[in-house]
């Protein structure tokens, strides 16, 4: 959703059962990036050391207990966001020297998701992923005053879709898609894309 950032290589790592519960995942996210998946019951720290001193790896995510927690510590510094979904332990305060860019948590479906990396950058991709686990997102406008235009430039902005092509599927200009998303950070009281993509994921999670 950031215009001219450019997502690159993004690595999954997750176990086997992920193939069986959430099929739809990796087909989702091919279809707007370069993924490589490794899907084991538990990544060796021969395998974590060489995904985590790649070159050409922009993202990294982890899902589950792909790794323990013994495994983080000590890692040398990063240069890729990182992704934790559903996270079966306390994530170590020294993962990141970078603050938590994303947090996403509900108790009724015990979704959690934590992200490192600029945030503007990869809320394209938390859309995605968020897509690609529950097919279909469904936000309570309650109290929001949005229009229908509104409403439906939302709706595409949760199905990771970018400027230009909403612009097109709605017969309005790209300028106007990005003057109804700022009128919607102003109702939500948000300043930023991912900012109001957090707010409209969050009230998904809590109906």
């Amino acid at each position: 959703m950031q215009r001219g950032d450019k997502v690159g290589k993004i690595v999954l790592a997750a176990p086997h059962s992920l193939l069986s519960a959430h099929p739809q995942l990796v087909p989702a996210l091919e279809r707007g990036y370069c993924v490589e998946a490794f899907f084991e019951n538990r990544l060796s720290n021969w395998r974590l050391q060489q995904l985590w001193q790649s070159r050409d790896v922009d993202v990294i995510i982890f899902y589950g207990p792909i790794v323990a927690a013994a495994q983080l510590a000590g890692l040398p510094p990063r240069k890729f966001a990182l992704i934790f979904i559903n996270p079966p332990y306390s994530l170590p305060d020294s993962l990141s020297k970078d603050p938590m860019c994303m947090q996403l948590k509900t108790g009724s479906e015990g979704f959690q998701l934590h992200m490192w990396g600029q945030g503007e950058k990869y809320a394209e991709l938390v859309c995605q992923l968020i897509m690609g686990l529950y097919s279909i997102v469904q936000v309570d406008f309650t109290n929001t005053n949005f229009t229908e235009k509104e409403k439906e430039v939302l709706g595409m902005l949760l199905q990771g879709l970018r400027d230009d092509y909403i612009a097109r599927a709605l017969f309005i200009s790209p300028k106007t898609v990005r003057n109804h998303i700022s009128n919607m950070l102003r109702k939500v009281r948000v300043d930023s894309r991912t900012q109001l993509v957090l707010w409209a994921l969050s009230r998904h999670f809590q109906d």
